[in-house]
């Protein structure tokens, strides 16, 4: 999917630490189909076709509290078998605060496969190190986790991000 003209959709955020009642994920947890199916039972929302989905992790709070660390090392995020979940449900891109895959991986030789499914295989764009923490919280007060995302990208012939 292009993105030359702007996004216009609905957004989700997919706030698994306050679903879960914590500030955030620590490094190393995988998201699973299984954290999805209950996101979606605690939120009353249903993930559907054109939605524009974003994983809060709880990176950016963690950081404020614990000071930086190398993400790429150590970081919660979607497990990639979350892709097929996801891809059942035909959204149209994946966002989060982190790297967007759990960080490791566990996959040899396969350091991103949920950024090589996502582009490659699905052609989903993709859009990394967001901060989710204000949405967070209107989301959280307003017990909605549903919301209008429109996104216009900066005309730069030839760009890959903007």
């Amino acid at each position: 999917m292009g993105l030359k003209n702007g996004i216009f959709t609905r957004g989700v955020l997919l706030d698994i630490p306050s679903m879960k009642n914590l500030k955030w994920l620590e490094g190393g947890y995988a998201v699973t189909p299984k954290d999805l199916d209950k996101f979606e039972e605690w939120a009353n929302i249903r993930i559907k076709k054109g939605d524009a989905v974003f994983l809060r992790t709880g990176r950016w709070a963690q950081e404020k509290e614990k000071g930086p660390w190398n993400v790429s090392e150590s970081s919660a995020g979607f497990h990639y078998t979350c892709m097929e979940w996801l891809s059942k449900r035909d959204i149209s891109l994946i966002g989060s605060d982190a790297t967007l895959e759990v960080i490791p991986t566990g996959i040899k030789d396969y350091p991103h496969p949920v950024h090589l499914l996502a582009l490659h295989s699905l052609g989903m764009n993709i859009f990394d190190n967001c901060d989710l923490s204000e949405l967070s919280k209107t989301c959280n007060k307003l017990k909605r986790f549903g919301f209008l995302l429109t996104a216009s990208p900066l005309p730069v012939e030839g760009a890959t991000g903007s």
